[in-house]
């Protein structure tokens, strides 16, 4: 337990101590010129505009108010509205060819108790989201043939749109199922080598965070809120050594097309619920290796991309399986009345290489293998440089109706505002995964406000 502490706290003091001698004094030496300049030249509003000035050229980052209005009642959740704000900033400070520290805070509050009120947490495991986190914050140094970074970390791996097969090293926050995917920071050592044309990605991440799933009791539950089932608490991995997770990625670009295999050795971040004796539930987490690869290449103006990845499960609950996709993207210029429209196709398949049989029953939310026989697409049709019209598409093959839908209009009102307003609409019978969640159609709106 004491070397995740250890961990955390060198990374802290190192940001900290070079914020202090630094980043911070900087922008109040910034701040008292600009006061000067200010009384003698602008009086109190040109102070208060240098000063936004001064704090948007030290971060980067967003306001944002997000509202969601469901069209229907539901048996979980009476709620009909639900608003968010979100307040997001990143301060990056580079020493010289060095490197750089990253610090980003994010704060987060809801009228629906989707988050919690607890502040920053190194493992994150909390079953709510934390109203103030820091997503990620660490140190990285520079050296001629590698680069090292140490700290909370966000990864991403793999070549296709949206799911991934070879992206396991953060789990995810599924509080809102809907909302497009947030992961969340793992504390890590990240070693980047380069040798000729090579890339040697190698990732250690030392304690285990578990991905955030709906809320019981919340809309988007995978539990029926009727039936009374008692859950009891997650038996998570150990905080020891053994428990530790690591990923090796190597990768290269060869005559157009870039190329890499991954190997991860952790374990799967979505719970496998064992059905107890006395039918509660008990959520457990497998140990699992994933060896992948993926591609991606272009064929004049047509994008070619697709990922494999085999996953290994220890235990005698989950089974073996082999997850692929495969896509293409191609864009469209000055059509339509001279405008633009991006299209990405993608097909997802799954397939188990090995069953396992257990006498006790388990239950698993299927989002792992959501998207298995699946076809996806996006379409992006540009109307002018800040209107565009994006609708997303993902329908299950094996049933005659189990999809979502998605259209988006974003609209840039400025440079620094955005408007968004979208619908969500889920369709299939209750035997399905989407099925489950068609009480959940919603429109809503976003409107941020980034420096």
């Amino acid at each position: 337990m004491l070397d995740k502490y250890v961990f955390r706290l060198i990374i802290l003091c190192l940001i900290i101590n070079f914020f202090i001698h630094n980043g911070y004094s900087q922008v109040l030496e910034e701040s008292s010129e600009i006061d000067i300049i200010s009384k003698e030249q602008y009086g109190i509003t040109g102070k208060l505009e240098n000063i936004s000035s001064s704090f948007s050229d030290a971060f980067d980052g967003f306001i944002e108010y997000r509202n969601f209005t469901y069209f229907r009642d539901d048996a979980s959740d009476d709620k009909i509205y639900r608003a968010e704000g979100v307040i997001k900033l990143e301060y990056e400070k580079y020493i010289g060819d060095l490197g750089k520290f990253l610090v980003a805070p994010k704060l987060i509050f809801d009228n629906d108790n989707y988050s919690s009120s607890h502040i920053d947490e190194f493992e994150n495991k909390g079953a709510r989201r934390l109203s103030f986190d820091l997503e990620e914050y660490y140190a990285e140094f520079n050296f001629s043939s590698f680069d090292l970074k140490v700290g909370k970390q966000i990864f991403s791996w793999g070549k296709a749109d949206g799911f991934n097969p070879t992206d396991n090293l953060n789990p995810r926050n599924y509080v809102d199922l809907f909302v497009e995917e947030e992961k969340i920071g793992v504390p890590a050592i990240n070693l980047l080598y380069y040798w000729n044309d090579f890339t040697f990605d190698l990732i250690f991440i030392p304690t285990y965070t578990p991905t955030r799933l709906p809320l019981l009791n919340s809309r988007h539950s995978f539990l029926d809120p009727e039936a009374p089932t008692v859950v009891n608490g997650r038996e998570l991995p150990a905080d020891t050594l053994s428990s530790s997770q690591t990923g090796i990625r190597i990768s290269r670009h060869f005559s157009g097309w870039d190329l890499s295999a991954s190997y991860y050795d952790g374990y799967d971040d979505l719970t496998l619920a064992t059905v107890e004796s006395d039918q509660s539930l008990t959520a457990r987490y497998n140990r699992t290796r994933v060896v992948g690869v993926d591609f991606a290449t272009t064929f004049g103006g047509l994008g070619v991309h697709g990922e494999a990845a085999q996953f290994f499960y220890d235990g005698s609950k989950n089974g073996d399986y082999l997850q692929y996709i495969l896509g293409i993207d191609y864009n469209w210029t000055n059509v339509i009345y001279d405008h633009d429209i991006f299209l990405i196709l993608e097909y997802m398949g799954d397939t188990t290489t090995q069953s396992r049989e257990d006498k006790r029953p388990a239950f698993a939310s299927g989002l792992g293998r959501v998207s298995r026989n699946s076809f996806l697409s996006t379409i992006t049709y540009k109307f002018s440089d800040t209107l565009e019209l994006e609708t997303k598409l993902a329908n299950n093959l094996d049933h005659h109706l189990s999809y979502v839908i998605n259209p988006e209009i974003n609209y840039d009102i400025t440079d620094a505002f955005k408007l968004t307003f979208g619908i969500d609409f889920i369709e299939g019978n209750q035997t399905t995964f989407f099925g489950q969640f068609d009480n959940d159609d919603r429109s809503y709106f976003f409107l941020r406000y980034s420096f």
